[in-house]
């Protein structure tokens, strides 16, 4: 087989996964059902407590994440700095745009306003719920934003995540 360098030299990568988590929520597997039918078609239920649920599970998750990320940070330099969960106020928070009431429902429990979540709503407003692509739209329209501010912005490494509830 032939192989291909697709990379080109002027471009730079925008992030860095540093860790990443991903956890099933017990006791939720009623409020998510997907298939596809046998004539092709996906069906997707979500049941009106998902958004709730997604909140109360939050904390947790975010905590292990951020403690994840700070052990990596640590082994790669002295002065990296991971926020802690006080500290989620004064970050971006890059977040599935799966709905106004799963977004409210995190910045809720994660103590966060919607200028957290900016790009997220800005995404959910625009497009709707992209379903895995929001992922890679919210992280775009970030990046984008952040390309229009001064050279003087500051990335906090280990705050970008992913999350997926079955």
């Amino acid at each position: 087989g032939q192989s291909h360098n697709y990379s080109r030299s002027s471009e730079r990568p925008c992030y860095e996964i540093v860790t990443g988590l991903s956890r099933i929520v017990e006791g939720t597997d009623h409020l998510v059902d997907y298939h596809e039918t046998n004539e092709g078609a996906i069906r997707l239920f979500l049941h009106r407590d998902l958004p709730e649920n997604i909140g109360k599970s939050e904390p947790g998750f975010v905590s292990t994440l951020l403690e994840k990320g700070r052990k990596v940070m640590l082994n790669k330099s002295d002065d990296a700095h991971v926020p802690t969960m006080n500290e989620l106020r004064g970050v971006d928070i890059l977040c599935h745009t799966g709905g106004p009431k799963v977004l409210r429902e995190v910045a809720k429990c994660l103590g966060l306003t919607s200028k957290n979540l900016y790009s997220s709503w800005e995404v959910m407003k625009n497009n709707g719920n992209l379903s895995g692509a929001s992922n890679l739209s919210v992280l775009n329209h970030h990046n984008e934003m952040a390309m229009e501010k001064t050279r003087n912005v500051k990335f906090n490494t280990g705050i970008s995540k992913s999350m997926g509830y079955l």
